[in-house]
């Protein structure tokens, strides 16, 4: 970097170095961190497609996979309900929060409890940083962070079940019952179709 002696500043050629700079360290993370996507997904797929050892791993992953999406979707939006609320509050005081994609990268930081600034930002607004913060701890943390956990614990027991229940004599008798083999019979779902019986029967 070289000085201009006559203004005490940075030289044109000095300032466009750094911008040069600035822009390959960019591109370099944003390299690294296409490179780290691309081998994991390949990794996933390959745990699920190729080796024949873990087919039981697809097809639990195949149930999985809708309601851990849905419960994405609903985990985004309410980071970004989050991120809202912060860049509105303050967008034109902090610089941490100067535009929306800045804001969502800051919520995350906030849910993990990360947030370095936090008293500059309550004093600001003391009563409603307050309210957000703890309406963004009981949805992000306390509810929607725990349903993944819940949607995989209630397969697993839907999992045990179907291999343990023709060990009980009431689910022997269930089979029979309905006339279908052990390969077609889910005794999760036998609550599910009596009510759809009896809603047509009405």
């Amino acid at each position: 970097m070289e000085l201009d002696p006559a203004t005490n500043s940075l030289t044109q050629a000095s300032i466009e170095s750094l911008y040069q700079v600035t822009n390959l360290d960019y591109y370099n993370r944003l390299i690294n961190l296409a490179v780290l996507v691309l081998l994991n997904a390949l990794l996933f797929r390959y745990l699920l497609m190729y080796f024949p050892q873990l087919s039981f791993l697809t097809a639990m992953v195949s149930k999985l996979v809708k309601p851990l999406w849905y419960t994405f979707l609903f985990l985004a939006a309410a980071f970004l309900v989050f991120a809202t609320f912060l860049y509105v509050m303050y967008s034109a005081q902090n610089n941490d929060f100067r535009n929306f994609v800045v804001a969502v990268a800051q919520s995350v930081k906030f849910a993990q409890g990360g947030a370095s600034n936090w008293y500059e930002l309550y004093t600001e607004y003391a009563t409603l940083y307050t309210i957000v913060n703890l309406i963004g701890f009981i949805v992000i943390q306390l509810m929607l962070s725990n349903v993944p956990l819940a949607v995989m614990l209630s397969h697993k027991k839907e999992k045990d079940l179907r291999q343990n229940y023709s060990y009980h004599r009431f689910w022997a008798g269930e089979i029979s019952r309905m006339g279908k083999g052990r390969g077609e019979f889910n005794p999760a779902l036998i609550n599910e179709k009596e009510k759809d019986g009896k809603e047509q029967g009405r």
